[in-house]
């Protein structure tokens, strides 16, 4: 990812199911490993997770990276993007079929989806936000015993923002490597709404396997 987006408060593991409150104990050769931007480094019984955030990421079909000779931002193997938008299309969708169907598939961005709980009031909307309040939010999941990148998960990525009366977004999960990086890059998430000098508590779920952290986005 690109230079550092976020500020760390403070990383709250939290301890639910099978997770395990501990960072340590994983191979060096992790490909997992902390970069620029990246916010927090989780474990859980069975995963290490880097929590990553950034500048928003265009993000590409495995047929686009081809025909177009790309070499920067994201190569899209499932799922579909959240870009910064008043709610126009722009190119592209496709299912979690990913990288078999890529080729046939277009890609769609979409304003993001929230799903706004305060109290005991659900409520779903489309927002529309500055572009500036967007983020790129990916998760790496590596299995601890090998230090190899995980395949083959369906993540759930949940993003509480205490700066505003604690607002729960459920992240759209794409599955991503950066262009040219192969699956040791392999990562979940999307371009997100994080706007600037918010506090967020970010909770990834796998499985049974949960870790949390607490962020903060610089003013």
């Amino acid at each position: 990812m690109g230079a550092a987006a976020l500020g760390c408060l403070g990383a709250t593991l939290a301890a639910c199911g099978s997770t395990s409150t501990s960072s340590t104990g994983t191979p060096a050769s992790s490909q997992c490993q902390p970069g620029s931007g990246v916010t927090a480094v989780a474990a859980t019984a069975k995963y290490r997770m880097v929590i990553d955030a950034g500048p928003v990421e265009q993000m590409y079909t495995p047929a686009q990276v081809a025909a177009q000779h790309l070499t920067k931002g994201e190569e899209m193997l499932g799922g579909h993007m959240v870009m910064p938008s008043t709610g126009m299309e722009a190119p592209g969708q496709m299912g979690m079929a990913g990288a078999t169907n890529a080729q046939a598939s277009p890609m769609s961005s979409t304003p993001m989806m929230t799903s706004s709980t305060m109290g005991s009031s659900t409520t779903m909307s489309a927002t529309l936000v500055p572009a500036s309040s967007y983020r790129h939010l990916e998760v790496h999941i590596c299995d601890k015993s090998t230090g190899t990148a995980v395949q083959g998960v369906y993540p759930s990525i949940r993003l509480t923002d205490h700066s505003s009366a604690n607002m729960t977004t459920e992240i759209p999960i794409a599955v991503m490597e950066g262009i040219g990086s192969g699956t040791a890059d392999l990562h979940y998430g999307n371009n997100a709404i994080m706007p600037p000098g918010h506090s967020f508590t970010i909770t990834v779920t796998v499985g049974n396997q949960m870790a949390a952290t607490l962020l903060r986005v610089p003013s």
